[in-house]
């Protein structure tokens, strides 16, 4: 077997059990983030980031991203960032939420996003589709010079 794994022994127990809807989802202090995407199967989108409380799986707060297909989220320091395209959209914004209660602290739509945000420092990188990596400042969304 795995060492990794020798102490963890059932019988196991089902905390909590809810239908996401997201590919993936983020644990960070006591919250669950993750997004739901509506479609029409044509061009109509919808995106719906969340937060769950990690005990019991209860909604936090939801945010309402009309016309949004977000590519993914990261967190640090209490601000949610979440990369997001629109099909009617020449670019895609880059979005940062207070992670607390999904407060819009600003929004970057200067990029066509290929990548989900990485934050790491003070800095937000991303990937266009020139392949070009863009750093961009936790803070207020600007362009790291």
């Amino acid at each position: 077997g795995n060492p990794l794994f020798e102490n963890i022994v059932p019988p196991y127990s089902l905390a909590w059990e809810k239908d996401s809807g997201s590919p993936n989802v983020l644990v960070s202090g006591t919250l669950v983030y993750g997004y739901t995407v509506n479609s029409d199967g044509q061009t109509n989108v919808s995106t719906h980031l969340f937060a769950r409380n990690i005990e019991q799986g209860n909604i936090v707060w939801t945010v309402d991203l009309p016309g949004r297909v977000v590519w993914g989220l990261s967190i640090q320091d209490g601000i949610l960032v979440a990369s997001a395209n629109s099909p009617a959209a020449l670019f895609d914004d880059v979005l940062a939420f207070d992670a607390k209660n999904g407060i819009e602290l600003w929004r970057s739509p200067h990029f066509s996003t290929l990548s989900s945000p990485i934050v790491y420092g003070n800095s937000i990188y991303l990937i266009d589709y020139s392949r070009m990596l863009h750093a961009l400042n936790i803070s207020n969304g600007t362009i790291r010079r």
